[in-house]
C-alpha cells in the first residue's frame, strides 16, 4: 500500500503537524506500507528529518509572496493560495509510483479547495484536522482532541460519506509512551524534577517566560528543572543566558532530543504549551500545568482541565506571571492534586489511538 503524507513544518508554524504524522507513517510502515511526504520548502522544515526515519521527503518551493502569511497560522487560506499549493502538489503525486492508496492531509491551510484538487488522482483521501472551522472533501476525518462536542463539531463540514474518528480513542501517541510498555508509575510526593517544554518552535519564547517565573517563585532548590526546546526554536542563546546566571536550582537544558518519553517517565511536573504534548504526558502519567500558545488550543486544553486532567491557565500572556507562579507552588505542595491529575489522565487514554487509526486505513 502506498501511502502519501501532506504537512508542513516552519518556525511560524512549528513541528506538530509533521510529527504526528510521522507517528502514524512508522505505525503504517511497520505494517508494510509504503511512506512519503509532500512539504512546502519553509524556514524550519524537517525534510531531512523526515528523510533520516527512512521516508522520502517531497519539497516544492515557494517564493515569498506564495507563502503561508505568517499573521494568519490558524485559519484557512484563499483558494489562490491553495490552487497554488494544489498544483505544486499534484506535480509531486504525479511523479511519484502510482497508484497512491491514501492521500493523508495534516494542514491547517488547506481545506476542500484543495482536496478536491487532488482526490482524482488518489484512490482515498484523509485529513487530520484540530479546528472545524473549514469544509473538507475527504474519505476519513480524524480529530483526536478532547471537546465536549466532538462528535458534532463537523456537522455540515464533511461529506455524508465520511467517516468520522473522532476524540481521545484515537489519538496518535506513540509506542515510547506506551505506558502499558513499562512498569506502572510511582508518584513522589516530594517533587523531585519539573520539564519545561513549550512545543517544537516556540515562537513567542514562552520557554524563556516560564523559567524566569518558576526561578522566581522561588521553588525549593531541592527541585531539578529540565528544559527541552525544539528543532525550530530560535532563542537558545537568550535561554542559556538565564540558566547561566541562575545559581538557585539544578536546570539542564536539551534542545532537538528524541529521548522525550525517557524525560516524561522522570518528570513529576510539567510545565507545557497546549499542543501535543499535552497528551503525550497524560499518557505517561504527568501532571501538567498547560499555557495555550495560541487561540485554537484553549478549546480542547479547556475541557482537559474540566475533566480534571490538566491544570490550565489559560492563553499565554506578559500579566500572566503572578498566577502562574501562585499555580506553580500550589501543584509543587499539591501531591493529592497531582496524583488526581495523573489518574484522569490514565483513564482517558488507553494508548491504541494509533492501532485503530492504522486499522481504519489497512483493512
Amino acid at each position: 500500500m502506498r501511502i502519501i503524507f501532506r504537512a508542513d513544518a516552519s518556525v511560524d508554524l512549528g513541528i506538530g503537524h509533521v510529527m504526528r504524522c510521522l507517528t502514524l507513517a512508522s505505525e503504517l510502515a511497520e505494517r508494510g506500507a509504503t511512506i512519503s511526504f509532500i512539504c512546502q520548502d519553509l524556514p524550519g522544515n524537517l525534510c531531512s528529518h523526515i528523510d533520516a526515519q527512512g521516508y522520502v521527503a517531497h519539497c516544492f518551493s515557494a517564493g515569498e509572496k506564495d507563502r503561508y502569511p505568517l499573521d494568519k497560522a490558524w485559519q484557512s487560506q484563499s483558494n489562490d493560495q491553495e490552487l497554488l499549493d494544489a498544483k505544486e502538489s499534484l506535480k509531486i503525486l504525479q511523479a511519484v509510483v502510482q497508484p497512491v492508496d491514501w492521500l493523508i492531509v495534516d494542514h491547517y491551510h488547506l481545506s476542500a479547495t484543495w482536496e478536491t484538487q487532488l482526490r482524482p488522482f488518489v484512490k482515498k483521501l484523509m485529513v487530520i484536522d484540530d479546528l472545524a472551522n473549514r469544509k473538507h472533501d475527504c474519505d476519513i476525518l480524524l480529530d483526536q482532541n478532547v471537546y465536549n462536542n466532538f462528535e458534532t463539531r463537523y456537522e455540515n463540514l464533511i461529506p455524508e460519506s465520511c467517516i468520522k474518528l473522532l476524540g481521545p480513542s484515537f489519538l496518535l501517541i506513540g509506542l515510547q509512551f506506551n505506558k502499558r510498555a513499562h512498569a506502572e508509575r510511582e508518584h513522589n510526593k516530594n517533587i523531585k524534577n519539573v520539564l519545561i517544554t513549550m512545543g517544537g518552535s516556540d515562537v513567542l519564547n514562552v520557554t524563556l517566560w516560564t523559567l524566569t517565573c518558576v526561578l522566581e517563585a522561588k521553588i525549593p532548590r531541592q527541585i531539578d528543572i529540565t528544559i527541552v526546546t525544539g528543532s525550530a526554536y530560535k532563542h537558545s542563546s537568550q535561554l542559556k543566558e538565564i540558566i547561566q546566571s541562575s545559581h538557585l536550582n539544578k536546570i539542564t537544558y536539551f534542545h532537538d532530543i528524541n529521548t522525550m518519553a525517557d524525560l516524561m517517565r522522570e518528570t513529576d511536573l510539567a510545565i507545557t504549551a497546549g499542543g501535543f504534548t499535552v497528551y503525550e504526558l497524560l499518557a505517561s502519567e504527568v501532571s501538567s500545568l498547560v499555557i495555550a500558545a495560541n487561540d485554537s488550543q484553549v478549546p480542547a486544553m479547556a475541557e482537559l482541565n474540566n475533566l480534571g486532567a490538566i491544570e490550565f491557565i489559560g492563553k499565554f500572556h506578559e500579566h500572566l506571571s503572578e498566577r502562574f507562579k501562585e499555580k506553580v507552588l500550589t501543584l509543587i505542595n499539591d501531591f493529592e492534586k497531582r496524583k488526581s491529575i495523573a489518574r484522569v489522565g490514565r483513564e482517558l487514554i488507553d494508548n491504541r489511538g494509533l492501532e485503530r487509526v492504522a486499522n481504519v486505513l489497512l483493512n
